[in-house]
């Protein structure tokens, strides 16, 4: 298995269009990012079941293959060609325990690959995180593949301002890696 590190959110779609960019002229690929997932009731950061079903079939009549993040950067990096046309990736941040009550099932079911970005301080430690047994099997299933967020989701706009220059970069550093 190759290892990249990955930043979530919105810097990770600036950087994969920026690549996409220089890489080469093409078609956009829409990356879809989530947080939560709950059948009721949608927080800021939370989607519920049925908008998140109806995104996906609203992918699949459009005629769009979700595909492994991983793809998306080979593609955009140039080292790769689109298995089909068109694809889209779905990433998820923070490892929320309803990833694998109600994400898992779905991505189960309906055979869609995903990426998680996870702050591993949380995992098995917080009451509404996932527990490393469900990762495990979430790895285990294929469709799920695991990078880093952050070690403990800090907010770096914060912590640049508070560190120095050097201070910063190693602690950016220990964030992406631990």
């Amino acid at each position: 298995m190759r290892w990249r590190v990955y930043l979530s959110g919105f810097d990770l779609i600036v950087i994969l269009c920026i690549c996409g960019l220089v890489a080469r002229a093409q078609k956009g690929i829409p990356i879809l990012t989530y947080h939560r997932f709950d059948s009721k009731t949608p927080a800021s950061s939370t989607v519920t079941t049925a908008a998140f079903l109806s995104q996906l079939d609203t992918l699949e009549t459009n005629g769009y293959t979700v595909v492994p993040l991983e793809t998306v950067t080979d593609i955009l990096l140039g080292s790769a060609q689109a298995p089909v046309d068109p694809i889209a990736a779905i990433t998820v941040d923070d490892g929320h325990s309803s990833v694998y009550t109600v994400l898992f099932p779905i991505i189960k079911q309906r055979r869609i690959p995903i990426t998680l970005f996870i702050y591993p301080s949380a995992i098995s430690n917080a009451s509404y995180a996932l527990t490393w047994d469900q990762i495990r099997e979430m790895l285990a299933s294929g469709l799920v593949d695991v990078q880093s967020h952050t070690y403990w989701h800090p907010d770096f706009r914060k912590e640049k301002v508070r560190r120095s220059t050097g201070d910063y970069a190693a602690f950016v550093d220990t964030q992406l890696s631990r």
